[in-house]
């Protein structure tokens, strides 16, 4: 079916900025400007959509025609910046034109602190309050101290969350504030982030003497002279929570969470075999939630699978087992099962989906599973102990478990795992200790897990994938920071790099030195200084001096 429908459609010239008079006044706003130009009525669009801007600042409210060349703009707060701030105009309130340089407003003095953003930055560990570029005081802030200070109490409430304590504040710098959070947090997109009134001032306000260390709440400043913030509050963008302001032709987005599922391959043929599927190693900022599915046409019992995994969903759990009854129906067990898992983070972005295919065996086996990710990624430096898991059914036997770890066999030219020197006799045993500093340099090979029942022919095995990732590499000067008399030689040594070197022993390194010196009277404006040609060590040139 379909309906027939119409929109108008008005299609105009844009108007053009000319001139403005004044073309200055101050950064606390409120002086009326006379803009010139054409087309400022030929539209016919509505003259109470009409909008002047300052800069980035929208006037709140339209401005007052005089005629198709003339109108009448009330100039918001705005910073004090070279060139001044573009001033355009837009018949719909929406799309502005104009800005040339003929169309520039200078604002000179102070204004009032002004929240120009907040937003997650893209792994939103933190949310992140922007102010304008003016010196405050910092509501007398100085390093990490209670958000209270400055912000609001329903955006601290909100930011808290479940937390034992209320979150804390770091000013970065002159106009940005880091909040930290954690996992309790009740931070979410599209809330509302207010300042507390009367806590900001700009650093070089001369306010009167007689008002002490709080101006703001003095009674011989006017309330149309003081220049404390009040009022101030945004929303974090309900869509696109890292996105920011400053950068309208691009839209920043959130990291997003990553689903990690295990589960067994195959589980045992016995009556009364569970399932469990293990989300707990998926990655994500803060509270995660998940999401669990069955796939109708790939999952025997589907009717019965899917209620369970519903009721798991609901409660956002990481861990979800699913019992006999959830996969048996009328002494069918099902045979195959096919699932989908996602991941969603406090602010709303969403994993992509991860599936994962369970069989059941014609076999009473054990189920078995490996505690680790499917693709285990280690460095040289670096150990990882792989631990199996196993479920016994009632017809698998009751007796222990034998364990032996093994290596596939690789592609054409791979290096070999040597499992003996790289594990010892923890490859015959439940957790496997495995050494990256005995890993051949490019392993990328698959270990494999076989558990069996002792007296019994009933084994499995669990595959897990190995790869030794490049050690990054880091200068070092022994010995550190130092102090020598300026008639003593300095050695500086750079011969063992941090954390042991390169992942190949025979690679020859290349050294690069500089030198700076800072002058007593100008220590921020380091000067070059001149260096002897630099020693060798071991083989590897320019090493020392």
């Amino acid at each position: 079916s379909w309906v027939a429908d119409a929109l108008p459609l008005t299609v105009y010239a844009q108007a053009v900025v000319d001139s403005l008079t004044p073309s200055q006044g101050p950064g606390r706003g409120g002086t009326v400007v006379l803009v010139q130009g054409s087309g400022f009525a030929a539209s016919g669009l509505p003259a109470k959509e009409m909008r002047c801007r300052f800069g980035t600042t929208v006037q709140p409210t339209p401005p007052v025609l005089i005629d198709d060349g003339s109108l009448q703009c009330v100039s918001p707060w705005g910073p004090a910046i070279p060139g001044g701030v573009p001033v355009t105009v837009a018949l719909n309130g929406q799309s502005f034109a104009g800005g040339d340089a003929a169309s520039r407003f200078d604002y000179y003095g102070l204004h009032r602190p002004r929240l120009l953003d907040v937003r997650f930055p893209p792994l939103p560990t933190l949310l992140i309050v922007q102010l304008d570029g003016q010196p405050t005081t910092r509501a007398g802030m100085n390093g990490v101290q209670p958000c209270s200070i400055l912000l609001d109490e329903p955006t601290v409430a909100q930011l808290r969350g479940g937390s034992a304590s209320e979150p804390g504040c770091l000013w970065t710098d002159g106009d940005t504030i880091q909040v930290q959070i954690d996992i309790y947090t009740a931070a979410a997109a599209g809330m509302t982030v207010g300042l507390r009134d009367g806590v900001l001032w700009p650093s070089q306000w001369d306010y009167p003497a007689e008002c002490g260390s709080d101006p703001c709440g003095c009674a011989a400043i006017a309330d149309a002279d003081s220049y404390c913030n009040v009022g101030q509050s945004l929303d974090v963008d309900p869509v696109s929570p890292c996105d920011v302001r400053a950068t309208p032709e691009t839209v920043e987005q959130c990291e997003r969470p990553v689903a990690v599922v295990q589960a067994p391959a195959l589980i045992s043929s016995c009556a009364g075999t569970q399932l469990t599927l293990d989300a707990s190693r998926s990655t994500g900022v803060g509270a995660l939630f998940f999401s669990y599915r069955a796939a109708p046409d790939e999952t025997d019992n589907w009717e019965l699978v899917q209620p369970a995994l519903d009721a798991a969903s609901g409660q956002g759990r990481s861990r979800v087992t699913l019992r006999a009854e959830d996969l048996e129906r009328d002494g069918s067990p099902g045979t195959v099962f096919s699932f989908e898992v996602r991941v969603t983070d406090f602010l709303g972005s969403v994993s992509e989906p991860v599936a994962v295919a369970v069989a059941r065996s014609a076999e009473p086996i054990p189920t078995l599973m490996i505690e680790a990710p499917a693709t285990v990624r280690m460095r040289k430096s670096q150990s990882r102990r792989l631990l199996a898991t196993v479920l016994l059914s009632g017809c698998s036997g009751e007796g222990s478990i034998e364990y032996e770890w093994s290596v596939l066999p690789g592609g054409s030219g791979a290096p070999i795992i040597d499992l003996a020197s790289a594990a010892g006799e923890t490859r015959f045993q439940r957790a496997l200790m495995l050494r990256g500093a005995a890993l051949p340099t490019g392993t990328v090979g698959t270990l494999r897990c076989t558990a069996c029942v002792v007296g019994t022919p009933h084994c499995a095995s669990v595959d897990v994938a190995v790869v030794l990732v490049n050690e990054p590499l880091q200068s070092a000067i022994a010995g550190g920071d130092r102090r020598v008399g300026a008639d003593r030689p300095l050695e500086l040594d750079a011969c063992h790099p941090a954390f042991g070197g390169p992942d190949e022993p025979t690679v020859v390194l290349s050294y690069a030195w500089s030198c700076f010196h800072a002058p007593i009277d100008a220590p921020d404006a380091p000067l070059p200084c001149g260096l002897p040609a630099p020693a060798t060590c071991g083989g590897q040139g320019g090493a020392g001096i």
